[in-house]
């Protein structure tokens, strides 16, 4: 699958309405050109304009000011983080005096590049590495349009000079990260921490926990192929606020593919892997909702698409389409698991013995459709005997009457539009699933956005049946 970098970029956050959340008005403008010789100038026009961004933001006194940044690679200059946020440098710092906006003149961030800098005795991550980007955490300062390329966080533990090797606080649109670091003792966030992103895309970000970002707000970015050593691919405790936005290739050392204790909305998670125990999508307090969810793999043991840690950070999915994924041991979820309202369907395991559809330890499943789901011995196993609960699912076997029954389950074949083609919409009005579940009323829509219920009852799955129009004439065989 390719990515171009261009076609996730969704347009720019308009200035106007970023000066808006940030609660200012426009009022000085700064210029900056790295064809410049030096940093002379006043930065009052493209004529005196500063070499270095960080020269003229120094300029600024309000976070209405704006810093016009012409296209180029701005790999000079700098400035290090206040002893609150860390003491790394940073290519770009806005200090809590100079919470401005700095704004890329070219609409395409491939243009304006802003490119950090190893610690030269390492040739990595270290107290001499220099960071992209970083501002206040929470402030107001903002960037817009921009690469931010080859940064690196320090080599200390924790959440300041070790986390976000491209970017640590502030808000980002219609940014680019890639090749960035931050790889120290229990470091966050390869591409970004503690930031706002919008319209972004993360790509090919290394950290020790969360690839591309870590305790980060994140609406309409893809993130794919990043890395992290240890938990949470693309996130580390984050928020994505998605427009089927992709969350792919991502890999995690150990826990959660794509996550770790993060929650994503109206997203594709397609093709992470997680290379260690558990959850090929997302590991533990996770909350996926109107997401697709397929091709994900955990390696070595449990929970291809997902895996709760325990009773006080579960996972809990709704409106999702959970297919294709894999388990080595067992299992497309596991341990302390909640499904409302998905669709999962054709995931497999490794082990002839496991299920390779739900599981064990404090797992429940409402209004779900869990089918077809094959285990390692080539035989169908949808769930198992251990699961704690099943409640007007549609499966097979039938529970009706197992300790686990919750009551209003039913069995036989679901009669999707094209299974093999990956269309699980119920084909007719004799799919058993059609008004079967039962009235969940925080359950408003469908994973196509489809208002529930469509015909006074709710559908089993992640998609309810649209029925025809009066006077329509359709046959059913």
């Amino acid at each position: 699958m390719t990515h171009p970098a261009r076609s996730s970029i969704r347009g720019i956050v308009p200035f106007a309405l970023l000066l808006l959340l940030a609660g200012g008005v426009a009022a000085d403008t700064y210029y900056v050109d790295a064809a410049r010789p030096d940093d002379t100038g006043i930065a009052t026009n493209w004529t005196t304009a500063k070499r270095t961004i960080q020269a003229a933001v120094e300029l600024t006194a309000a976070s209405g000011d704006l810093v016009l940044v012409a296209p180029g690679e701005y790999n000079e200059g700098g400035a290090q983080s206040t002893s609150t946020e860390g003491i790394l440098s940073n290519r770009v710092w806005l200090s809590a005096s100079h919470q401005c906006t700095v704004q890329a003149d070219s609409s395409d961030p491939a243009e304006t590049l802003i490119v950090g800098a190893p610690d030269p005795s390492t040739g990595g991550c270290g107290s001499n590495a220099v960071r992209c980007c970083a501002s206040v955490v929470g402030g107001a300062g903002m960037f817009i349009g921009f690469t931010l390329t080859n940064g690196y966080a320090g080599m200390t533990t924790g959440y300041k000079d070790g986390s976000g090797g491209g970017a640590r606080g502030g808000t980002y649109s219609n940014c680019v990260f890639t090749h960035n670091t931050a790889t120290g003792t229990s470091a966050y966030g390869g591409g970004s921490a503690y930031a706002k992103l919008y319209n972004c895309v993360l790509r090919h970000n290394l950290s020790a926990n969360g690839g591309a970002m870590a305790m980060d707000d994140a609406y309409n970015c893809d993130m794919y192929d990043n890395t992290a050593i240890n938990s949470g691919g693309a996130c580390y405790t984050a928020s994505i606020y998605g427009n089927g936005n992709f969350i792919s290739n991502n890999v995690a050392g150990t826990l959660g593919g794509a996550g770790y204790d993060a929650n994503f909305y109206n997203c594709m998670l397609l093709n992470n892997r997680a290379l260690g125990n558990y959850g090929g999508a997302v590991y533990g307090k996770s909350v996926c909702s109107n997401c697709v969810i397929r091709g994900n793999s955990a390696a070595l043991r449990y929970g291809g698409a997902g895996y709760g840690a325990s009773a006080a950070s579960p996972g809990k999915f709704y409106n999702c389409l959970v297919t294709e994924n894999h388990a080595s041991w067992g299992y497309a979820f596991e341990n302390y698991i909640t499904l409302v309202n998905c669709t999962i369907v054709s995931n497999t395991c490794g082990w002839a013995t496991k299920p390779a559809g739900i599981g064990e330890v404090s797992v429940y499943a409402t209004n779900c459709i869990i089918h077809a789901n094959v285990n390692g011995g080539s035989v169908v196993s949808n769930y198992s005997t251990l699961v704690d609960g099943l409640t007007h699912c549609l499966t097979t076997p039938d529970p009706t009457g197992a300790p686990y029954d919750g009551g209003g389950n039913i069995t036989g074949e679901p009669r999707f539009v094209n299974p093999a083609g990956g269309d699980y919409h119920p084909a007719t009005v004799r799919s058993p699933g059609i008004d079967a579940g039962a009235a969940i009323v925080e359950i408003g829509d469908d994973l196509d956005g489809v208002m529930r219920p469509q015909h006074g009852y709710y559908d089993i799955g992640c998609y309810e049946y649209i029925f025809p129009a009066a006077g329509t004439v359709f046959h059913v065989r």
